[in-house]
């Protein structure tokens, strides 16, 4: 019967420790893209939704400051952004683990 217990004790501190480093992992993969996106990508996207916007009449551009659709905008074009540097970066560690160990032949 220890021996089960034993067993058992040890399975769940195991599925523990994997279900913590997956969830660490996604945590600090979240923050680093956060940080990359709102550093890199954001200026660049309110740039291209300005230069979009200049070219609209004076009262077009005061109601869409009114209602903060150009904020709007971009927070869901960072957004979009933030997705798919999270699919790259996803697919990138996928490949590199698919090849390690292959690095010499094996």
């Amino acid at each position: 019967m220890n021996e089960i217990i034993i067993k058992w004790t040890g399975l769940m501190i195991t599925g523990l420790k994997l279900l913590a480093s997956t969830v660490l992992a996604r945590v600090f993969v979240g923050a680093g893209l956060t940080i990359v996106n709102f550093v890199y990508a954001l200026p660049v996207l309110k740039d291209w939704v300005s230069q979009r916007l200049a070219g609209l009449p004076a009262e077009i551009i005061n109601i869409i400051g009114a209602f903060q659709i150009d904020k709007a905008m971009v927070m869901i074009l960072s957004a979009i952004v933030a997705r798919i540097g999270l699919k790259m970066f996803v697919s990138t560690t996928t490949a590199l683990s698919s090849m390690l160990g292959q690095e010499q032949g094996t």
